[in-house]
């Protein structure tokens, strides 16, 4: 999957949101800041800006396989 900044996604559950303890945020609809992507070029998650702050923050990285995009 290729996303750039300012795609809108929705984050989605997975047992690697669980695993970094972002469970919460499953369901969310936020905006891409930042793509991050493997030496071989495949997706490995990006930053997205929420639209409210959660513990404090506004941008979370969010792993790959919970990004979808909307």
């Amino acid at each position: 999957m290729k996303i750039s900044t300012k795609t809108r996604i929705q984050i989605l559950p997975s047992r690697e949101l669980d695993n970094i303890g972002l469970k919460q945020l499953a369901g969310i609809i936020g905006t891409v800041v930042q793509a991050m992507y493997r030496k071989d070029g495949s997706l490995y998650g990006a930053w997205v800006k929420l639209p409210m702050l959660w513990q404090g923050e506004k941008e979370w990285f969010i792993p790959e396989v919970s990004l979808s995009i909307i």
